[in-house]
């Protein structure tokens, strides 16, 4: 007889660690306020932190999403199906078709700008940190997508952990712009309503993949790099 217990999964106890998933990626920020950006060191010390943080962290809500809400987030079967792979390539491609031209002139101006080996230690942690931080996303669009599940139903269709990612994207772009409402509203409002679109967009990457987040992962990570 066996005395394994089955722990019921929760649609509150999913965006509630969803939430926490999200506020690990505000460690950098945080720190970076208090980081002299000209200091190469510094700076560096503070992405590793962030960096540390958000595996840690991230490490610790995937196994309380298994232990407490009986929520696995690293099951690799059943592995998509090869309409899956690519259906969520397409989407990551051409989202990374979209930003390379909308931003093509950053990029260029960014390659430029490495002339020195400090240019290249920069330029280098800022997309490894970029790389640890997709997996606290994805993190975020698994939880909340779980959570939308249980709550809501139609999660086949509707992208609740990319809803979710976006929102607190784009409250937090309204709020670290604020001082700039007055003179430009419209960019303000605009700005925001991107960063709640790439969200979007993430969750229905998610969604195209099977919703499994080890195979969501990869091309999370290669779409929030480059994003």
């Amino acid at each position: 007889m066996s005395n394994k217990t089955t722990v019921k999964t929760k649609a509150s106890d999913m965006f509630f660690l969803a939430a926490l998933a999200y506020l690990l990626t505000l460690v950098y920020p945080i720190l970076g306020n208090f980081t002299n950006q000209n200091d190469l060191v510094a700076m560096v010390i503070t992405r590793v932190i962030s960096m540390a943080a958000w595996i840690f962290g991230a490490w610790g809500l995937i196994i309380s999403a298994k232990k407490e809400c009986g929520f696995d987030i690293l099951v690799k079967d059943p592995k998509p199906t090869a309409l899956q792979w690519v259906l969520a390539s397409v989407a990551t491609v051409a989202f990374i078709v979209y930003c390379i031209i909308d931003g093509a002139s950053n990029y260029i101006s960014a390659f430029q700008s490495l002339v020195s080996a400090e240019d290249y230690v920069y330029f280098i942690t800022y997309y490894i940190m970029n790389a640890v931080q997709a997996c606290v996303i994805t993190l975020i669009i698994a939880l909340a997508q779980k959570g939308g599940d249980i709550a809501f139903g139609l999660g086949k269709y509707i992208p609740y952990g990319g809803i979710l990612l976006g929102i607190c994207w784009a409250a937090v772009n309204l709020l670290g712009n604020i001082s700039y409402f007055s003179m430009d509203p419209s960019g303000f409002l605009i700005s925001a309503l991107w960063m709640l679109i790439y969200g979007i967009v993430f969750g229905v990457i998610y969604l195209l993949i099977g919703k499994k987040p080890l195979y969501a992962l990869i091309f999370i990570a290669i779409a929030f790099v480059i994003m």
